[in-house]
């Protein structure tokens, strides 16, 4: 692992010898790291596609970006302008660190804008 190679190559340039203890710590350490990664990668993927599945005409533009765009290189990710954003809104609106979602309040009846939010309207009971 990068972070094990990094530790083990300080070690050696101060002319230090890795014990089992700091060898351990590190294998622990990037282990972690690779299940916080995985963890909340799939919660952000879930939370986009969840958000994609309550907004088809966001979800369509965003496939059909995804199909039109080639990609050949890393640097072609560019190209996929719609998507990133739909992927940093998802970020924004279930960010990692919280483990939850954000939670909209939809004025009730008789309040000002019933029934709607942000100008969309929103069915009773949803």
């Amino acid at each position: 692992s990068s972070g094990i190679n990094a530790e083990y190559g300080m070690l050696k340039a101060e002319g230090k010898a890795m014990n089992y203890s700091d060898l351990a710590y590190l294998v622990v350490s990037d282990i972690m790291t690779v299940i916080l990664v995985t963890d909340n990668l799939t919660k952000q993927m879930c939370t986009l596609f969840m958000f994609l599945e309550t907004n088809k005409p966001a979800q369509q533009r965003m496939f059909a970006e995804l199909r039109e765009v080639e990609l050949k290189t890393v640097g072609d990710l560019g190209k996929l302008v719609y998507t990133e954003q739909c992927l940093l809104e998802a970020l924004r609106m279930g960010p990692a660190l919280t483990r939850g979602t954000r939670v909209y309040q939809v004025p009730k009846a008789g309040e000002e804008n019933a029934g709607s939010l942000c100008g969309f309207r929103i069915p009773e009971k949803t």
